[in-house]
């Protein structure tokens, strides 16, 4: 959609450049103690790896983007925020759920917009029940992963009882074959052998 809008072009018809922007309600384990993250592209000339200009192509500038990547979790760690957008994501943390109360104070007026556009939607019904239905979801997925987390853990559990049955399985044949060989050393038949150690007259036989 945001590719064929029409409102989305300058006033020559040109397409803007699209910059994606991810809000995290998790953070990214390289880089938990950086906010807000910018992902800025390269243009290289492959055989020498040199830099070329950017903004010069409308085809690249149309078809990558750059890219803002802001951890919530990461903002609520940090206690000084001197960046106005720092302080504006605060908006979005995600424990203030469906509700917007946020002090305008130190604002630049040109987030004003933005802020009473998220208000407004809070407000509208559909909105509310998109986001209820959303709630419903993650919360599904949380007790989803909580299942999974379960299952994975009795099954490693099942794998290393196994294991310990298998390796004390093996502990007992190394036991009984050398009590064989040892019977057998001694002139005992095999059928008292077999009768001694459970082995299968071929078995002794073998060894």
């Amino acid at each position: 959609e945001q590719y064929v809008s029409k409102n989305n072009i300058d006033e020559q018809g040109k397409p803007l450049p699209i910059v994606t922007i991810y809000i995290l309600g998790h953070y990214l384990e390289e880089y938990q103690e950086y906010p807000i993250i910018r992902v800025k592209r390269q243009i290289l000339e492959h055989g020498t790896s040199k830099v070329l200009e950017s903004g010069k192509s409308r085809f690249i500038e149309s078809l990558t983007h750059d890219c803002i990547i802001i951890q919530i979790p990461s903002l609520k760690k940090k206690q000084n925020k001197t960046d106005e957008l720092e302080k504006l994501m605060d908006i979005f943390d995600l424990a203030k759920r469906h509700q917007i109360e946020y002090d305008e104070k130190g604002l630049s007026k040109e987030y004003f917009p933005l802020l009473r556009r998220l208000r407004k939607a809070i407000e509208e019904e559909e909105v509310k029940g998109i986001m209820d239905v959303e709630d419903e979801i993650i919360e599904s997925f949380k007790q989803k992963e909580t299942e999974i987390e379960k299952a994975l853990e009795i099954a490693e559990q099942e794998r290393k009882r196994a294991e310990e049955e298998k390796k004390r399985a093996e502990e007992n044949r190394s036991k009984l074959l050398l009590t064989a060989i040892f019977l057998k050393s001694q002139n005992y038949d095999i059928q008292t052998i077999v009768n001694i150690t459970g082995l299968s007259e071929q078995e002794i036989k073998d060894l």
